[in-house]
C-alpha cells in the first residue's frame, strides 16, 4: 500500500493544480478582468446611454405666473394642470370655507385655492387678507367643487374653470 501512495501522489497534486487553474481562468473570464478606467471625456460605449456635458434638468413641474392664470379664458385653464404656481401677497376675494378661498385681483379675475392641510384652515376675511404660497394647478371635477361647499355662482365659475390651485401651507401677507 505504501508503494501505491508514493507513486500516485504526484498525479493527485497535478490534478488539483489543473482544477485550480481552470477555476481561476473561469473566474477571470466571467468577471471581465480589470478594465482600465475610460479616459476623461470618453463615452461608455453603451449606445443606450446618452452622454452630455450639460447638467440633467430638475424634474420639477413647470411653473406658471399667477397673472397668466388669472387672465386666461376659462377654456384654457386646463392646460396649466400640474404647473407650479407661486403667489406673493395676493388678495383674497372671498372665503368659501375653512379650506377654500377665491384669490385674485378682482371678482372677474380670480382662481380657487384649496388648502390640503387641515391644521391651518383659512380664517380670514375677504378683501382684507393677502396670501403668499406655492401650490400646484390641479383639474377640478364638479363633484369635488360640491364637496368643497361651493354653490350658486361660485359653483358655476369653478365648474367653468375646471381647475384649482392646491396648496399645503400659506403665509398671511
Amino acid at each position: 500500500m505504501a508503494m501505491f501512495v508514493r507513486r500516485r501522489w504526484p498525479w493527485a497534486v497535478a490534478a488539483v493544480g489543473v482544477v485550480a487553474v481552470v477555476v481561476l481562468a473561469a473566474v477571470l473570464l466571467l468577471r471581465g478582468g480589470d478594465d482600465p478606467a475610460p479616459a476623461p471625456g470618453a463615452g461608455t460605449g453603451d449606445p443606450d446611454i446618452v452622454e452630455t456635458a450639460e447638467p440633467v434638468p430638475d424634474p420639477t413641474s413647470p411653473s406658471v405666473a399667477l397673472d397668466a392664470l388669472l387672465v386666461a379664458p376659462d377654456a384654457e385653464l386646463a392646460r396649466y394642470a400640474d404647473h407650479e404656481l407661486t403667489a406673493n401677497a395676493v388678495p383674497v376675494q372671498s372665503v368659501v370655507g375653512p379650506d377654500a378661498v377665491w384669490i385674485g385681483d378682482s371678482p372677474e379675475d380670480r382662481v380657487l385655492v384649496v388648502l390640503t392641510n387641515a391644521d391651518k384652515p383659512f380664517g380670514n376675511d375677504a378683501g382684507v387678507t393677502r396670501l403668499t404660497f406655492v401650490g400646484t394647478v390641479k383639474p377640478l371635477s364638479p363633484d369635488f367643487a360640491k364637496a368643497l361647499g361651493l354653490s350658486g355662482a361660485d359653483l358655476r365659475e369653478a365648474t367653468a374653470q375646471r381647475t384649482f390651485v392646491e396648496i399645503s401651507d400659506y403665509q398671511l401677507a
